[in-house]
């Protein structure tokens, strides 16, 4: 029971942390500048996974990872379509508004994914790679 709770909380600790980064990443100006920080904390929570002897919580984490990336996409989807008719509401006073909030909307989303993608492969590869060492 005991190390169900520590890996929960291990699980709640690093996506805490991931989002952090996250707040970079899904910025384009920062994202090249950051990208070296989330693999590098990707490589991080691997190992600290392996050295906290957590191997059959591996699928779990991948899993958990997963279903919060998904969450966390349909919500920034949503919250983008939201941004877009708060636009609506004062393009007569600024014109191309609509088109300004909506390309940033999807470029944030498209980063989100792509950092997603890249912390899913640094820390699935670095656990693995210790725990076959």
């Amino acid at each position: 029971m005991l190390e169900v709770i520590g890996f929960l909380g291990f699980y709640l600790i690093s996506w805490w942390v991931l989002m952090q980064i996250f707040r970079l990443t899904t910025y384009h100006a920062y994202f090249w500048k950051a990208l070296p920080l989330l693999i590098g904390y990707g490589v991080l929570v691997g190992w600290l996974m392996f050295w906290m002897r957590y191997e059959g919580g591996f699928f779990w984490m991948l899993l958990f990872l997963l279903v919060s990336f998904i969450f966390g996409a349909v919500k920034a989807k949503r919250l983008g379509t939201q941004m877009v008719s708060w636009g609506e509401a004062f393009s007569d006073n600024l014109p191309n508004i609509t088109e300004v909030v909506a390309k940033s909307a999807l470029n944030s989303l498209f980063y989100y994914i792509i950092s997603a993608i890249v912390f899913f492969i640094a820390f699935s590869s670095s656990f693995l790679f210790f725990y076959n060492k």
